[in-house]
């Protein structure tokens, strides 16, 4: 045991133990991470660094590696102490003592500066204590061989020029990642300011640093013992050397596999969606043989930027306008309805939308990558809905039931223009908006009781075949939301701009440095995009069981598009439902007290809650002031209702027919 122990801590040889501790730490900081990744589960999130029992386990590689580097470093130094007498005043020692005492002036300066920061106290001492250690490791040899002062400089300015570009690099990415799939995250902020041309110079030139730092430390080493630089080379170290080889050229050749199966991965995802997974293809599946008419839509933003100031001049609040399904007193409402009739650009708005079915908008990326794509037109969809009930409930206390069903027939065309084309899940969220404004439109006409039954007739009709086209509008946006997840990917990986127009750098350009990062960032890739490999965000299952950083970020977001699509198809078959209700009473003079075949709830897959006579009305109250609106009272009314149990399980997803809302109490 005594014989091995001397071995291993090379005590007959201190300088060759002590090159070869050397040789550990480097290969241990770069094999240790590299076997986490080539794991796959590594989570890239090193504050609370939610690791698994495996991965502590490897980290324990890295504290054995700097323990015994720390062993034979300071037996060699001792047994030199021992050996040599050198003055104090040594021009070794003294270029020790300014570089301590410059190293505990930086290191008094991090901690005051990280405190202040408000870092815990702990951090701040482990900043100050690893910069230190640092120091104190890389100029030390001056203290005991002042006379080999040159290379000592040397080696010291090597290593301390590439540990500060790695530090620099991760301080800049905020990750670990090389290949910087979230890169596109950190530009954004304060830390990285810098041109995105350095990067590639900065990192070829740390890794010809490191080299030449490690060739200078077996120069430097060896002339302290008096040793030819190959005698410095021991057996431990030729081994150590060739497992790190070993390792880059496994991780090498696993991350040209997952690459490839990445790639196939993408070509499936193109068969099962029938198209290309593209910017490109997603740009014409959003025309859908519309005529592109982008001055159509930039006279739509004109109107709508002029509408809400004139509401302004004429004293009315903002909020009357954005909220149509408010209960306001008579004389608001008279008042609103004067400056709503007066309002020329929304009659300009109107009278485009009788012409024809809106044109398509050309998908538009305003600065940097597809985060910062154009879609202004989808405020302005759910503000010409907004008006158009308005127009519904002005039409009808007026009497005129063709002005309310012309305004229902062009949030009609608000609709075919989201719903009939490849959605994004934004598009989709604002369709489920401005729809619920259509079935509110529905619900006042048929409180009105003025309806004829053939339109009855015809709009349950055309509410089966909204109904019907929900799974298309589903399938569409996980299509779209494919190709944006893939756009985004590869726009870190391969660099672009932020929405400020600063240029952030790829890191695929870097995938050969260090292969496991290589292999990591494509095993994530290529897991999350198999996600999309469905029909309805519903079947992508819980993130827990798919382990990655994409799918954990994503997935739960995806979990509720699923519920929220679902409110469509729940509007629509309350809707549907209640104009039989509707239909039926006409027929045999007054509400029925059951359904005899209500609507299935896609929620629940139960029949939906019928109910009949005091119903809750949930219509904001206007009360003006500074808080607008009383949203607190429950107030009832007669009517009838049909609810489905919604995304959250509060009924609160249904049509009504509340026979007189103004009187609710």
């Amino acid at each position: 045991m005594k014989n091995f122990l001397k071995k291993l801590f090379f005590t007959d040889h201190p300088a060759q133990g002590v090159f070869t501790g050397f040789t550990l730490l480097l290969a241990a900081l770069w094999i240790v991470p590299a076997l986490i990744l080539l794991q796959g589960d590594f989570p890239l999130n090193l504050m609370p660094f939610r690791a698994t029992f495996f991965t502590v386990s490897w980290l324990d590689g890295i504290l054995l590696a700097v323990l015994y580097a720390l062993t034979v470093w300071i037996q060699f130094y001792c047994q030199r102490r021992a050996a040599e007498k050198i003055p104090w005043n040594a021009p070794g020692r003294l270029a020790l003592y300014a570089v301590a005492l410059l190293s505990v002036l930086v290191s008094g300066w991090i901690f005051l500066y990280y405190l202040r920061s408000g870092y815990s106290e702990e951090r701040s001492l482990a900043g100050a204590a690893v910069l230190v250690f640092l120091i104190l490791v890389l100029w030390c040899p001056l203290f005991l061989f002042p006379g080999n002062w040159k290379i000592i400089l040397a080696r010291g300015v090597c290593l301390s020029a590439a540990v500060c570009g790695c530090f620099a690099a991760v301080y800049a990415s905020q990750n670990f990642s090389v290949l910087g799939l979230h890169s596109h995250l950190c530009c954004f902020d304060d830390y990285f300011t810098g041109p995105a041309w350095w990067l590639y110079p900065a990192a070829f030139a740390g890794v010809f640093l490191w080299i030449l730092a490690y060739v200078l430390t077996a120069r430097m080493y060896a002339q302290m013992a008096q040793l030819p630089v190959r005698k410095i080379f021991s057996r431990a170290t030729v081994i150590i050397l060739g497992l790190w080889a070993g390792v880059y050229l496994i991780s090498l050749g696993m991350a040209y596999a997952e690459h490839c199966r990445s790639e196939r991965t993408m070509a499936e995802l193109e068969k099962h969606f029938g198209r290309p997974v593209s910017l490109e293809a997603l740009n014409a599946a959003y025309c859908q043989n519309r005529p592109v008419d982008e001055a159509f839509w930039q006279q739509v933003r004109s109107c709508i930027e002029q509408a809400y100031p004139s509401d302004r001049k004429s004293g009315m609040d903002v909020m009357i306008s954005g909220t149509p399904d408010g209960i306001y007193p008579e004389s608001v409402f008279r008042r609103f309805k004067s400056v709503f009739g007066q309002s020329e650009p929304r009659k300009k708005i109107e009278r485009m939308l009788n012409r024809r079915r809106l044109p398509a908008r050309k998908l538009r990326i305003l600065s940097g990558d597809i985060t910062c794509l154009d879609l202004s037109e989808l405020n302005w969809c759910r503000d010409i809905c907004r008006w158009e009930l308005w127009q519904v409930r002005f039409a009808l206390a007026d009497g005129k039931l063709a002005d309310a069903c012309a305004a229902m027939e062009r949030m009609k065309r608000v609709a075919d223009y989201l719903g009939n084309r490849t959605n994004s899940l934004i598009m989709t969220i604002v369709l489920i908006a401005c729809e619920r404004y259509r079935m509110l439109g529905f619900e006042r006409l048929l409180a009105s009781g003025q309806v004829p039954d053939e339109l009855l007739k015809q709009w349950a009709a055309e509410l089966e075949r909204d109904e019907k086209a929900v799974p298309g509008i589903h399938f569409d946006t996980v299509y779209s939301e494919a190709v944006f997840a893939d756009s985004v990917i590869r726009s870190a990986a391969h660099g672009g701009t932020d929405s400020n127009g600063r240029s952030y750098p790829g890191r695929y350009g870097l995938r050969y440095l260090y292969p496991p990062m290589w292999y990591f960032c494509t095993l994530d890739r290529n897991r999350y995009m198999k996600c999309f490999k469905i029909r309805s965000f519903g079947e992508m299952g819980w993130p827990g069981k798919r382990p990655g950083i994409l799918q954990e970020m994503m997935l739960p977001a995806s979990q509720s598009a699923d519920k929220k699509i679902m409110v469509l198809t729940a509007c629509y078959r309350a809707m549907r439902a209640l104009i039989g209700i509707e239909l039926e009473k006409r027929r045999t003079g007054k509400y029925p007290d059951t359904l005899d075949n209500p609507p299935v709830d896609p929620f629940t897959g139960k029949p939906m809650i019928y109910r009949k006579g005091r119903i809750t009305v949930n219509d904001p109250v206007w009360i003006g002031g500074r808080e607008k609106f009383d949203n607190k009272a429950v107030r009832q009314a007669e009517g009838v209702e049909i609810v489905s149990a919604g995304p959250n399980r509060k009924n609160d997803v249904g049509a009504r027919l509340i026979f007189n809302r103004e009187t609710a109490n």
